[in-house]
């Protein structure tokens, strides 16, 4: 947990400063998206100069939210001398570092357990079940209101960092932030049916790649699809739409840790989930990467043959230690 100066050092700042760059990690997720458009709302709503900058497209899942007149595209951006990180657990995660200078100063809003801090300014908290736990207590100390597109943003993050409230980070605390939201116009239904339900048909068609290529090991304890570039052709789809496709190994009974490998132009991109004790953080780490005890990515220099077998190895030293 951070300390109560450091939180009280960030909230001055942004009463006293002005021109802001908010920058997410590397293929934003629901929770980068959101908190970073809320934090964008936050500043806006007290008239400073802002701009919420992030090169990727918005992924179909997120287009009915009000993500897009929050967002800043790289070649648009303007010179601000203060930057935040959002959701990043490393600089070498950050979206567009073009847009960090010498002279920034830096200030890193984040709930990832592998954040060993950077920057100038840090508010931190791992137990937080995502960020927008933290962009919400940023904005009540700064009066802004919960309201309208700045709490449906939060509901948006919150829910899809906590799997629509059902992983095991869901505390009392995320509960009670998000019937507040709930309370002040937020849609949890429409959050919940456009993230998790509503899907093109080139998305439904990945969802059997992805259950063809299924992968039990390790004696049922772990599970494993991939995702090829072809998959993406074959299907007309974009590497958006690889989000959530983990939940086909992560919800079979008895698999205590599930795996995605899918091809990127950079590499394979590995996510991770565990259903237990099983901490991933520590296996991406491995392998360069990071993120929370039950949720964690990485990326590797290989081809997709290659990394299968590198992974699976991994995973077998790993639970044929239990």
């Amino acid at each position: 947990m951070m300390m109560k100066s450091e939180q009280k050092k960030i909230i001055e700042f942004f009463r006293a400063e002005d021109g802001f760059t908010i920058l997410p990690h590397i293929n934003p997720d629901g929770d980068a998206f959101g908190s970073g458009s809320a934090l964008f709302l936050v500043l806006k709503a007290l008239r400073k100069r802002v701009q919420f900058v992030v090169r990727e497209q918005i992924p179909f899942m997120y287009r009915t939210m009000p993500l897009a007149p929050c967002i800043t595209k790289p070649e648009q951006a303007k010179a601000y001398p203060n930057i935040v990180c959002i959701d990043i657990s490393d600089p070498s995660r950050l979206e567009c570092p073009s847009l960090v200078q010498k002279d920034s100063r830096i200030i890193v809003i984040d709930h990832h357990i592998s954040n060993q801090g950077f920057g100038d300014l840090q508010w931190i908290e791992p137990k937080a079940a995502a960020t927008a736990e933290i962009v919400y207590q940023i904005a009540e100390r700064l009066h802004v209101p919960l309201k309208g597109d700045l709490a449906t943003c939060l509901m948006l993050a919150l829910s899809t960092d906590t799997g629509h409230f059902g992983f095991r980070n869901t505390t009392p605390r995320t509960l009670q932030m998000a019937a507040q939201l709930l309370d002040n116009g937020a849609s949890i239904a429409d959050v919940c049916y456009d993230v998790y339900h509503r899907k093109t048909l080139g998305k439904t068609k990945l969802l059997g790649r992805a259950i063809e290529s299924l992968e039990i090991f390790c004696g049922g304890k772990a599970a494993m699809v991939t995702i090829t570039n072809q998959d993406l052709l074959d299907c007309g789809c974009d590497q958006s739409d690889c989000e959530g496709l983990i939940d086909v190994a992560r919800e079979i009974d008895g698999v205590e840790i599930s795996l995605m490998l899918r091809e990127k132009e950079d590499g394979i991109k590995g996510s991770l989930r565990s259903r237990n004790e099983i901490n991933v953080a520590d296996l991406a780490a491995q392998y360069g990467g990071g993120g929370h005890r039950a949720a964690s990515g990485f990326t590797l220099k290989m081809t997709l043959p290659q990394a299968v077998d590198e992974v699976k190895q991994m995973l077998e030293r790993t639970l044929g230690s239990r």
